[in-house]
């Protein structure tokens, strides 16, 4: 339900205004985002667009922006403010998505990438295609941060952007052994900040090795959809049970099948001048091969669940109704 600007007359909004932000709460038990899932539509772009400046002017073009992104998980901004640096990008985050999470590993909150001969990440390959994935970032409290921005100061390319929920709810729907082990089991990933960044022109301050264990699709205790967590590059040996494991692994060959092939992987050529935006929890993205130009340089940066819920909050002028279901959890009340 889209959400109105009030302002300050000290009223609050109804409750049903929330509804659509309150799985991003961080509550135990909030419900499960509901979400318009889509395809490859077989068009050159299927994807809606906002003004920068427009966005960057108005707290209720912030709103909207922010509600439409979350619906469909990818927003491309157009109009960009030309630059070769990082204050655009940097200060977009800050004034309208909440903040840009911060990088212990380095000086930089974002990252910069841009082609470099005989790289050893395919990150800096830039002609070679990079498969669909969802950003681990630096988890906060062992989550991924919700929000993935790329801004485009050089150059063009063609991001390739596949709808996690569609594809685990399809598995669901025709696979449901697969889904279900896909949900279960662990699929543990490991970082290491200096050896994933051996090509990037950015110095890091420090070391950094960062293993998780999620699930690739997460669920709530209803079942619907939380997550997608799901990496290749950084996929490390399984601890999937002997007796599942062969089970397993036809799941998750079928989920990169399924996550590749052209009924949901949608092309999306971007250029400079734009930025595009993503939900890091529901959208997997990745390039295409041979189809970006030598000058291309993208910087970019995530946004933890906390920022963006805060940066929402304050724009609809309104404090957040909490729900029975988050009021205390065994006698506990929960700290957002």
């Amino acid at each position: 339900v889209a959400g109105k600007v009030i302002k300050g007359d000290g009223h609050h909004k109804s409750k049903e205004d929330f509804t659509w932000l309150e799985p991003y709460s961080g509550f135990p038990g909030a419900p499960a985002p509901l979400k318009k899932l889509w395809k490859n539509q077989g068009v050159t772009d299927q994807f809606e667009h906002r003004d920068f400046q427009a966005v960057t002017a108005s707290d209720s073009a912030n709103l909207e922006m922010l509600q439409a992104l979350m619906r469909n998980g990818v927003m491309i901004l157009d109009n960009v403010t030309a630059t070769k640096e990082a204050n655009v990008l940097f200060k977009f985050a800050s004034d309208c998505l909440g903040g840009m999470q911060k990088d212990p590993a380095r000086d930089e909150p974002n990252w910069v990438i841009q082609k470099k001969a005989s790289a050893q990440s395919v990150s800096y390959a830039q002609e070679k295609r990079l498969n669909n994935h969802t950003d681990q970032s630096i988890p906060a409290h062992g989550i991924p941060a919700l929000l993935l921005a790329v801004h485009y100061v050089s150059g063009t390319g063609c991001n390739t952007l596949v709808d996690g929920y569609a594809v685990a709810e399809a598995m669901k729907q025709y696979h449901p052994e697969a889904f279900h082990l896909l949900s279960t089991y662990g699929n543990p990933q490991e970082r290491d900040y200096v050896r994933s960044r051996v090509d990037s022109t950015q110095e890091g301050t420090q070391s950094m090795l960062i293993s998780t264990k999620q699930p690739i699709i997460q669920t709530d205790s209803n079942g619907g959809i939380v997550r997608i967590q799901y990496n290749e590059v950084f996929r490390t040996p399984s601890t999937v049970p002997f007796d599942k494991f062969e089970a397993w692994y036809e799941a998750y060959l079928l989920w990169n099948d399924m996550t590749h092939g052209p009924e949901f992987e949608v092309e999306v050529p971007v250029g400079h001048g734009q930025m595009l935006i993503l939900d890091n929890w529901r959208v997997l993205h990745g390039r295409a091969g041979r189809k970006s130009s030598p000058d291309r340089i993208i910087m970019g940066g995530t946004v933890v669940r906390e920022a963006f819920h805060s940066q929402v909050t304050r724009l609809m002028r309104a404090q957040y109704p909490v729900n029975d279901y988050a009021s205390t959890v065994d006698g506990q009340h929960p700290v957002l």
